[in-house]
């Protein structure tokens, strides 16, 4: 008999365990940044309605102020990162 998991049980179990200790995560945090960062970078090409150049070196789109306004919120107080 298969018992079948759902693939956000079993990541989030991965990511559990690994905060504890006990495991390394499925995915190292500098590949889970990158594939979160193209589907940000997606997002914001979907709501411009256009393509878009990105410099992976600076982490900005190149020439697109508007763009590069979408890579960040300002968070609602108390919030706030420190320096």
């Amino acid at each position: 008999m298969t018992t079948k998991i759902a693939l956000h049980t079993a990541i989030s179990g991965n990511f559990i365990d690994a905060i504890k200790g006990r495991a390394k995560p499925a995915a190292p945090i500098n590949i889970a940044v990158r594939s979160d960062t193209i589907c940000w970078l997606d997002q914001i090409a979907i709501k411009l309605r256009r393509t878009l150049r990105w410099d992976p070196a600076k982490e900005e789109f190149v020439n697109d102020p508007e763009a590069n306004a979408m890579l960040d919120r300002q968070m609602r107080p108390p919030w706030k990162l420190l320096p």
